[in-house]
């Protein structure tokens, strides 16, 4: 049986497994985070009609949490009416923030110019919420910055790009819960919406080195 019952520390994207059942044809799963769940309850998170003796869930479940799951065998005289249920509890949440500290890195004016930010990120588990808390640099022309995060795996969500005009300088903080999405100017110390979603990130490993990468589009400007 896994999660092994009664543990804790469990990863949020556990494969659950089971022994088989000789009179079965298939498995009803059924997860909960209520400990007296059944079919006909709101409290029943996943059920499943599988084949195999393991299943694995499309998405991942919260940390620092205590389920609940059973799994019933299924003939073509019917399901069990009930079955052993197992309880385990989830890692613990944990939240820890990372700052670039090479600065500053200056812009050239001459040619299209890339500067990479790694910060190597050590530790295990995934990624459930990523936020860029501040980004803040002097720019003649903002409108000619391209900011994206990069993850370990290569994976990359489009911070701004061609945003505010001839204005210059930008401070801003990106997080998906934003109020809302970017407005001018980009210097005012506040957090957007980004372009692109950063919970798209959602399930990569948080361990490696993820990049924030400036890049000036055009030649001319530099900051």
């Amino acid at each position: 049986i896994f999660p092994t019952p009664g543990s804790a520390g469990n990863n949020v994207a556990p494969i659950f497994e089971w022994k088989s059942d000789n009179d079965a044809d298939e498995y009803v799963f059924m997860l909960s985070d209520n400990p007296s769940f059944d079919m006909n309850l709101a409290t029943l998170l996943y059920t499943e009609t599988i084949m195999d003796t393991f299943f694995e869930l499309d998405d991942i479940l919260s940390k620092s949490t205590l389920y609940y799951w059973t799994v019933l065998g299924q003939n073509q005289c019917g399901a069990a009416i009930n079955g052993p249920i197992y309880t385990f509890g989830t890692e613990a949440l944990s939240c820890a923030s990372y700052t670039y500290n090479d600065v500053p890195l200056g812009i050239s004016q001459s040619g299209v110019i890339e500067i990479a930010m790694p910060i190597d990120v050590i530790g295990e588990g995934k990624v459930v919420d990523v936020n860029v808390l501040k980004v803040r640099g002097t720019h003649s022309w903002v409108s000619e910055l391209r900011g994206e995060l990069v993850s370990p795996s290569g994976l990359s969500v489009l911070l701004f790009n061609n945003k505010c005009g001839n204005q210059s300088n930008f401070n801003a903080g990106f997080d998906d819960d934003a109020v809302g999405g970017i407005t001018c100017p980009l210097n005012q110390g506040i957090f957007y919406q980004p372009q692109e979603a950063l919970d798209t990130f959602m399930g990569e490993e948080i361990a490696g080195v993820w990049t924030l990468k400036l890049t000036d589009t055009k030649i001319g400007n530099g900051g």
